[in-house]
């Protein structure tokens, strides 16, 4: 919405709208219907309107708080001005209005301040008809308005606007409020929203659009960093988990299929976002972090499994609104009493490291519940998750400091354990008397003496320095606590519906392009609220009026809301106590299959095995016979099916995950959730293709040896048919099914053809032989020359071997002459002469 003007309002709207200036663009009360605030509202856009290039416009006429009549109209490549045109309506309530002539179409009309004027004749006061105008105070007709006032013809055709008109009186409505919207342009998104730096984008406020600055988004968003910090460097925990994951695989501490579905292969980054808190003022942003696809995603999911069942003791845990409803029915609170809605701060943000590790270990000990880890490993691998606590914003990586990974599917878990140490020890050590403590993750419904509110609240924020709650009491004995508004009164609690002041009657409506179970399961839904919630005949007739209202906003017809608002609710009681028997044959309307329900049929389904079977044929039936008795012979989870039922719910259960499989094969390389239903269905699937293909292979055996028995048979039917000489040919061993061959005589030519082909041959072999011949006595040849010139060789090598051996003699004996001559030379000194 762009533009509203609210009937008794003194104005001119022509001048309002060509303005400069907006108007109440600070009251987001100005933007509701509903509202009770007297005053007209035009956004900034108005007077940017060739930027915005709007490709729609609309006017909304309403009378109270429901919309009336609507206008269409082209407003491709307009201004502020000419859109306002009969050459560009596209829909209309009026039938007439593209047919009968137009002496005004325009938003600045006539007599000073008759605007948005679509009429058909003027001039003479009652002679005044048309479709649509803004009062002046021209005529009589107009004058008994006080204020801006928007008039419209309710008929589907024109009406006049004067009682002592030419037409007939009481066809003219008087609207109490007008609205102008507009649909945006896919230019407009592109630049204006993804587009650079200083951009605007859309944020939605209640029911309609607002403008805000992308840099004032991202300013909000960054100012959720103050437990982040800059990272400059790359980020990879992926190596670390792949490690660890491998070093529990080697000790055989699980599986090789488990090993690959927790491993990470292809890691991306979290990525934070923000959402506007629209119930809030300011707006401020609710940082979100998207964990899928990050190395530890598959792990933390793991884990859930493993943590979940050492929450599921608590008598505070609340898993629902029906389980709160259950629990405040017969409590009594005295009336000193007030009730106290206490939250914590930024939960996940807010548990240290150290004890959210402390309480999971201590949990983990007390537990009897057998676990598939040991403790150390579970500690080893819960510390990787909780320290993965880096992501992706902006192109940018950050760390979060504190507290536990946000986005992670094990912080939630780990938040709960926490909690519920923390209200253990504030329970059992406070001084004051607390008779009711429920407790909705982080947001806890309880009742305090008021002269001891402060005291209470002042000892559960010593618990624990980092986790700090805020409260809100109860006014004029009522307390919002989930969807339901707690009253108290007479020392009792009565519940009805509750809805935030940003809460719309936007439904999906009637019109919409999705199926018709869905439409009705809305209207389902919200009436098994108001029947669950409301624990009193006005509450819930009041809740149900106000749902019929709702419902035909949404263009739903009477027909279709009775159908499905009287529609059997999804759960009954039944007498738990009562003797089970199988002849409950016939499936209850009531029942309604759920989670467990599914884990039991999957098991028994693995039981009987009804895949081992051809399909249609009695075994297999007959199996699922059996599964269907032995499913409604199970008091506890109250089965009424039948077999055909069962079989159906089986079949839609194994194509779900069967694409859940290849959705998650394709998008992450890895497999699928390690719920206790999914890794049934992933056993059963895997039996029953094993029994596909043995049945494949068995049928392929049978039809060998039936083609054996064809062939043989066969050959049986032509041994018997066949002649004397042919059986007496066989038994001596020829073959029957060859074709005797005929003789055939030879002519001379044929006799002479074929001695010249025998006498080529022979000259042929002859000169193969002579060639043959030849390179034999050839490589005789060679080798003699070889054999010869290896001789001369080693005669030479011999001949050089003795003249250097003489050479050494000669050598030799030179030196011994020396040695004798020097000998005597040396005896000579000694001799006397």
């Amino acid at each position: 919405m762009v533009f509203k003007l609210v009937s008794g309002v003194s104005s001119i709207p022509h001048e309002l709208w060509t303005s400069s200036n907006a108007l109440n663009e600070d009251k987001p009360e100005a933007l509701n219907t509903k509202s009770n605030l007297k005053a007209h509202y035009k956004n900034r856009m108005v007077v940017n309107w060739q930027t915005v290039n709007p490709t729609e416009a609309r006017v909304a006429l309403y009378t109270g708080a429901s919309e009336d009549f609507s206008i269409f109209l082209n407003s491709t490549n307009s201004d502020n001005i000419n859109w306002f045109s009969e050459t560009r309506v596209t829909d209309s309530p009026w039938t007439d209005l593209n047919t009968e002539p137009h002496y005004r179409f325009s938003i600045e009309g006539c007599c000073g301040s008759r605007d948005f004027y679509i009429v058909r004749n003027h001039g003479g006061c009652p002679k005044d008809a048309g479709w649509l105008a803004t009062t002046s105070t021209s005529c009589d007709w107009e004058k008994k308005y006080t204020g801006t006032t928007i008039l419209y013809s309710k008929l589907r055709t024109y009406s006049s606007f004067s009682r002592t008109g030419i037409l007939p009186d009481g066809s003219v409505c008087n609207a109490t409020q007008g609205e102008w919207l507009l649909n945006f342009s896919k230019s407009f998104i592109d630049e204006y929203v993804f587009g650079s730096e200083n951009i605007e984008c859309l944020v939605q406020q209640t029911h309609e659009l607002e403008l805000a600055s992308l840099g004032h988004y991202e300013c909000k968003v960054e100012g959720c960093h103050k437990v982040f910090v800059y990272l400059s460097g790359r980020v990879s925990q992926y190596r670390k988990l792949n490690s660890k994951l491998l070093t529990l695989k080697k000790t055989n501490a699980f599986d090789t299929q488990r090993y690959y579905r927790l491993r990470c292969s292809v890691p991306q980054p979290p990525k934070l976002y923000g959402l506007p808190k629209l119930h809030k003022p300011g707006f401020p942003m609710r940082p979100i972090v998207s964990f899928c696809g990050s190395p530890t995603y598959q792990l933390s999911k793991y884990l859930t499994t493993i943590l979940q069942p050492l929450t599921d003791k608590s008598r505070h845990k609340l898993q629902s609104t029906e389980d709160f409803i259950n629990a405040t029915k017969t409590v009594q609170i005295p009336d000193d009493y007030k009730l106290v809605s206490f939250d914590v701060k930024s939960l996940f943000t807010s548990i240290p490291l150290q004890l959210a590790l402390q309480c999971t270990e201590t949990a983990i000990r007390k537990s009897t519940e057998p676990l598939p880890l040991p403790t150390d490993d579970i500690m080893d691998l819960l510390n990787i998750c909780l320290t993965s606590t880096y992501f992706q914003y902006n192109g940018k990586h950050y760390k979060q400091l504190h507290g536990t990974a946000m986005g992670s599917p094990v912080s939630v878990v780990i938040a709960e354990i926490v909690m519920q140490n923390i209200e253990e020890r504030a329970l059992s050590t406070c001084r004051q008397t607390i008779p009711l403590w429920l407790r909705y993750v982080d947001d806890t419904f309880t009742a305090v003496r008021h002269d001891e509110i402060d005291a209470f609240h002042n000892h559960l924020n010593e618990q624990n320095t980092d986790i700090q709650f805020t409260r809100e009491v109860e006014e004029n004995g009522k307390l919002p606590f989930l969807d339901c508004l707690v009253s108290h009164n007479d020392n009792s609690l009565r519940t009805t519906v509750y809805r935030k002041p940003t809460h719309t009657d936007r439904l999906l409506d009637e019109s919409s392009y999705n199926p018709t179970s869905h439409k009705a399961t809305t209207i389902r839904t919200l009436t098994r609220r108001a029947q669950l919630v409301c624990d009193s005949t006005d509450s819930l007739s009041d809740e149900n009026k106000y749902l019929h209202r709702v419902f035909t906003k949404n263009n739903y017809n009477n027909d279709f809301i009775r159908r499905n608002t009287h529609r059997p609710t999804t759960t009954t009681e039944t007498n738990d106590t009562a003797t089970p028997t199988t002849t409950a044959t016939i499936p209850n309307p009531n029942f309604v299959w759920n989670n467990d329900h599914d884990i039991a049929m999957c098991r028994e389904v693995l039981v009987e095995e009804p895949y081992r079977f051809k399909m249609r044929s009695t075994e297999r039936g007959q199996a699922w016979e059996s599964i269907a008795e032995n499913l409604n012979a199970m008091p506890a989870l109250k089965f009424r099916v039948t077999a055909r039922s069962v079989c159906d719910r089986y079949n839609l259960l194994t194509k779900k995950m069967q694409v859940k499989l290849k959705m998650e094969e394709k998008s992450t390389g890895i497999d699928v959730d390690t719920s206790e239903l999914d890794v049934l269905l992933e056993e059963v699937l895997a039996k029953e293709k094993a029994a596909k293909e043995q049945m494949e292979s068995d049928d392929g055996n049978k039809r060998k040896i039936v083609e054996n028995d064809k062939t043989a048979a066969e050959h049986m039917r032509k041994q018997a048919l066949e002649r004397m000489g042919q059986t007496a040919k066989r038994k001596k061993g020829g073959d029957d099914s060859e074709a005797p061959k005929k003789k055939s005589r030879w002519s001379t030519a044929d006799a002479v053809e074929c001695l010249k082909e025998r006498a080529a041959k022979e000259i042929a072999l002859k000169e193969q032989e002579l060639e043959l011949r030849k390179k034999e006595q050839g490589n005789m040849m060679e080798r003699e020359k070889e054999k010869n010139q290896h001789q001369e060789n080693l005669i030479a090598t011999m001949l050089q071997q003795q003249q250097q051996q003489q050479q050494m003699m000669l050598a030799m004996i030179n030196q011994q002459q020396q040695q004798s001559q020097s000998l005597l030379t040396f005896m000579e000194k000694f001799v006397p002469k």
